[in-house]
């Protein structure tokens, strides 16, 4: 997640945010599939420093510096603010929910015939689908972001 962000933020800064959110999308979704999918100790380490999953509720990861830097450029300046407050509040309340649901795969191996290792793939498999989610929204978001583009680029002209 680190690793990522930092590239993202050091010698990406010309890649559109579109094509950067499509690939964290499919960098989350390999992700997912990898952690759910091996044991094998230096493909998870890999995989951990370079992938976009994420060990506490904070949000670090590369998502986070591009969705702030298409606020401001997707509403007036009268609502930025407003949008701001939304975005940090969906943010925190999504952490919060996620922190809640900590305990449900060992809820789950407890009660059914599911061991605790198998039950916890299924959590990363959740989250390779989440990604699957964040591929898709955003390609149907995406041509608000260009279209948001466009018009800045207008504005800019002399």
């Amino acid at each position: 997640s680190a690793a990522l962000t930092l590239l993202v933020g050091v010698r990406l800064g010309r890649v559109s945010r579109r094509a950067l959110l499509q690939w964290g999308a499919v960098t989350m979704v390999a992700c997912g599939l990898v952690f759910a999918t091996t044991t094998v100790f230096v493909v998870l380490l890999v995989v951990g420093v370079i992938g976009t999953m994420n060990p506490t509720s904070g949000d670090v990861s590369v998502f986070s510096p591009v969705e702030q830097s298409l606020v401001p450029s997707t509403v007036a300046d009268a609502d930025r603010t407003a949008m701001f407050t939304r975005y940090v509040f969906t943010g925190t309340l999504a952490a919060a929910v996620g922190s809640l649901a900590a305990g449900l795969p060992e809820w789950v191996a407890d009660r059914t015939d599911i061991s605790d290792e198998t039950a916890l793939r299924w959590v990363f498999l959740a989250y390779a689908a989440a990604g699957v989610v964040v591929l898709v929204n955003e390609r149907q978001w995406g041509r608000v972001f260009l279209a948001t583009e466009v018009l800045q680029r207008l504005d800019q002209r002399p």
